[in-house]
């Protein structure tokens, strides 16, 4: 400054003063005030000779306010900006000012710089959150926020929410793939064309409209929690919460198309990776080269079993008796088609896969699943829901992994007794042993056997609390009955 002030007629005739006032108000950056930039001085001021002296002499009358801004190191220290009255010195007006805040991927909210910090600080957790649980976030602030503006806490408590574990959560699986489990009144095992030819017109005409039946579904313990895999994977690939969706249920691959003589019902797609596959089975993140090739081999043995299924489609018409006449369907199909897709390899890749029968899945891998309709078919409306974690409770309560498949058979009846509200229900012990698939064993005059698996089932869902009371009554005709309570508040 001593320079300059001893050369002040040299930069542009500003007096010491002014020199003073446009260094103090920073208008003159500080690299121009040393000895040897005496020259871009000289040109800065002259070039800027009108806007400094306006500094210098302000007219109060065209600006008669000013605000004070912090230095930008300074901002979020002191982020309220003072309006000032430039001819009193007084503060007239304070402003916030306002900041853009990543709340989480996909979620940018604006807030008050001053709440930075704490904005920071308390919803720290919602830069934990997974993919899904991130999902939930975005769709529940859009939601309430379309209805009232949110603060500060109505998000942390939203994402205190979304953090919960979620130990009740549900898929649901199509009734009819139950039924056809569980109902075996009309039929003893798979069931041929020659056996439905046999049935009388009236047995036919009871199909309902458009409605595939699936005759004969007989699955082992590890086929059936292939398809319990498949439901809750299926259930996690669709949209699952709006039933009035065209795409509800699914999958996320694009709906597919069954065809079979130009006839057509629409179906679910789903694709996977192997991880989800394996992990979602096995109920758990690391599996062995054995599981892996066991659970691939089911996969493909189901995918080949062939389950003969029946359409029936009005045809508008009306018979000399003026009943309405139908074309009736059937075929023979597997339950899914599964297909593995890679994506995006280099031609030696695809070869490397192709010739070498060791890779089982190869890069970039999906299993890709077109269902049958029956793993869709009313869904909305008719349906039996399960917990996520049902095998995982039943097999602690077994205390293995694998058990019999006549324990999966009393889940899927008591789920599906409960999805009807039917707590409190009286069946023969002849329906309960056909239910299970044990009547083979009581004909062969095992009845200690079946008696002790029909008591396993007892003890494992009394364990996990599904069953209240389980007690033996008799019927009117003298015949064993079991008389069941189911917990209504079971989730």
């Amino acid at each position: 400054m001593n320079d300059i002030e001893k050369n002040q007629n040299d930069v542009g005739d500003f007096t010491k003063e002014e020199i003073k006032k446009l260094c103090d108000g920073g208008f003159i950056p500080p690299e121009l005030l040393e000895p040897s930039k005496l020259e871009e001085l000289k040109h800065y001021l002259k070039f800027n000779r009108e806007n400094l002296l306006e500094h210098c002499y302000p007219n109060y009358d065209k600006f008669p306010v000013m605000v004070r801004i912090p230095p930008q190191n300074e901002l979020y220290n002191a982020p309220d900006l003072q309006v000032i009255d430039r001819r009193t010195g007084q503060v007239v007006q304070i402003l916030e000012m306002g900041a853009s805040f990543q709340l989480c991927e996909g979620v940018s909210l604006q807030i008050k710089a001053k709440e930075l910090q704490d904005w920071e600080k308390e919803t720290a957790e919602a830069r934990q959150l997974d993919k899904e649980q991130n999902k939930i976030l975005i769709a529940t602030i859009q939601q309430i926020g379309s209805e009232r503006p949110l603060t500060r806490k109505d998000i942390v408590k939203i994402i205190e929410e979304v953090r919960k574990p979620q130990k009740n959560k549900t898929f649901r699986q199509s009734r009819e793939l139950i039924d056809n489990k569980l109902d075996r009144s009309l039929e003893k095992g798979q069931l041929t064309f020659f056996d439905i030819l046999e049935r009388k017109d009236k047995l036919i005409d009871d199909i309902q409209t458009n409605v595939p039946i699936i005759k004969g579904l007989d699955l082992d313990q590890a086929e059936d929690r292939i398809l319990q895999t498949l439901s809750l994977l299926l259930h996690e690939k669709s949209e699952n919460k709006n039933q009035e969706s065209p795409n509800y249920y699914m999958g996320n691959y694009g709906k597919g198309i069954i065809s079979v003589n130009q006839v057509e019902m629409e179906t679910a797609r789903m694709a996977v990776s192997p991880h989800e596959l394996y992990s979602k089975y096995y109920g758990k993140d690391s599996y062995g080269s054995d599981q892996i090739k066991f659970l691939l081999n089911k996969l493909d043995v189901l995918s080949k079993k062939m389950f003969l299924t029946s359409w029936k489609f009005p045809t508008g018409k009306k018979n000399k008796k003026g009943q309405l006449t139908f074309n009736l369907f059937r075929t023979n199909l597997p339950l899914f088609q599964m297909a593995l897709l890679n994506e995006e390899l280099s031609e030696v890749a695809c070869n490397e896969i192709m010739t070498n029968e060791l890779i089982l899945e190869g890069k970039r891998c999906k299993f890709l699943f077109k269902f049958q309709p029956q793993f869709t078919n009313h869904i909305k409306t008719q349906y039996v829901e399960f917990p996520e974690d049902v095998h995982l409770r039943i097999a602690a309560a077994t205390g293995k992994d694998r058990y019999g498949q006549y324990i999966n058979l009393m889940r899927d009846f008591l789920f599906r007794e409960k999805q009807h509200k039917r707590y409190d229900i009286i069946r023969d012990k002849s329906t309960i042993i056909e239910t299970l698939k044990l009547d083979k064993f009581w004909k062969e005059g095992r009845k200690k056997l079946v008696n002790e698996k029909i008591q396993e089932c007892v003890d494992v869902f009394m364990k996990i609390e599904l069953i209240i009371t389980w007690n033996t009554t008799q019927g009117k005709q003298g015949q064993d009955q079991y008389h069941i309570k189911i917990n209504h508040n079971f989730k």
